[in-house]
């Protein structure tokens, strides 16, 4: 590693909260593909000595947007689905674009012909907003290779006594 360390850029009264030594139990709320999420990335994050009691909201929160995303993908790369459209509760017939008719949708990836014509798939738009919000929660986790080499964890063990803590923080080579 090279370049200075600079006084103005360290934190010496960081917080340091302690680590998991097991991997938290998964809250009761989180089902399906949110559950096996959080059993996954529970498990890597404390292996790794990144995962502390207060990250564990951020993680249930990257946990139910990876259920959305799984699910919002599937749907985009499912069998034809009915058109968003069609609504056959709407009170006026002049303002239903299908004239009241429910048809199907041929699907193009993320595009869908109806009688209108070519539309962006709604859960395409779902998949690249839970995409985005996915990769800024891995980069606070230090998921992506570019921000796992910035992500620094601290020795194990704490056998390190107050003067020796002292030392290390107010040490200014």
């Amino acid at each position: 590693m090279q370049g200075t360390l600079r006084p103005d850029r360290e934190n010496p009264e960081e917080p340091e909260p302690e680590t998991f030594n097991e991997p938290p139990k998964c809250p009761s709320y989180l089902k399906g593909e949110a559950r096996k999420a959080w059993d996954g990335m529970a498990a890597k994050l404390t292996m790794l000595g990144v995962l502390t009691d207060i990250d564990l909201t951020a993680l249930e929160v990257y946990c139910s947007i990876y259920a959305e995303w799984r699910e919002a993908k599937a749907y985009l790369e499912g069998p034809a689905g009915y058109c968003p459209n069609c609504n056959p509760r709407r009170r006026k017939k002049s303002d239903d674009p299908c004239r009241g008719r429910i048809h199907k949708l041929i699907p193009y990836g993320p595009f869908f012909i109806t009688i209108k014509g070519w539309q962006q798939s709604p859960y395409f738009r779902a998949v690249d907003v839970c995409r985005k919000q996915l990769r800024a929660y891995a980069i606070e986790f230090g998921l992506t290779p570019s921000s796992r080499s910035r992500v620094k964890v601290g020795p194990k063990d704490k056998d390190e006594d107050e003067f020796e803590k002292y030392m290390r923080v107010n040490q200014r080579n």
